[in-house]
């Protein structure tokens, strides 16, 4: 009996789970051999975050050292790996004028702009001086994260297992 209780209250709490956001992580290496055309750039950097589908909020951060030239500029833009994109947006605030630093933001997206980066189709670069299309590039992979759907079915799980 308790094993059907413990299923229930698994089902129950997975039907209500679904209900809520489904949060979508990232966290993506920079390199300029992402960038098109690549390049041998010594740069590296990060960019990581989540992205929330129903408040359709993007909120990143991203760190950034060994730019072989100043910073210009900075975008999100859409495009599969290997491919130039069009901007999507140019984050405000981005610090211009240094070779290495940190940064963070949160955007809203429109629905299309959704569908576009959980397609895994946004990158994120850093445009300089000598590198003026791009110096270092991060393509974004989004990946669901574990949602308590997922969390009280494998505490279901293993308690089941536990009992026998």
């Amino acid at each position: 009996m308790r094993n059907v209780n413990l299923i229930a209250a698994t089902v129950v709490g997975c039907c209500a789970a679904s209900a809520s956001a489904t949060v979508w992580t990232f966290n993506d290496p920079m390199v300029g051999l992402q960038e098109v055309p690549p390049n041998a750039s010594p740069a590296t950097g990060v960019i990581s975050g989540t992205y929330d589908d129903v408040t359709n909020l993007l909120t990143y951060s991203l760190n950034f050292t060994g730019l072989v030239a100043p910073t210009s500029a900075a975008h999100f833009h859409m495009a599969p790996p290997g491919v130039a994109g069009p901007v999507m947006i140019g984050p405000a605030g981005f610090p211009l004028g240094v070779t290495f630093g940190a940064y963070g933001n949160s955007h809203v997206l429109t629905a299309t702009q959704e569908t576009d980066f959980l397609a895994g189709l946004w990158y994120f670069n850093i445009h300089t001086q000598v590198f003026p299309g791009g110096e270092i590039r991060g393509q974004i992979n989004p990946v669901p994260a574990p949602g308590v759907a997922a969390v009280l079915g494998l505490g279901g799980l293993l308690a089941a297992r536990r009992r026998r």
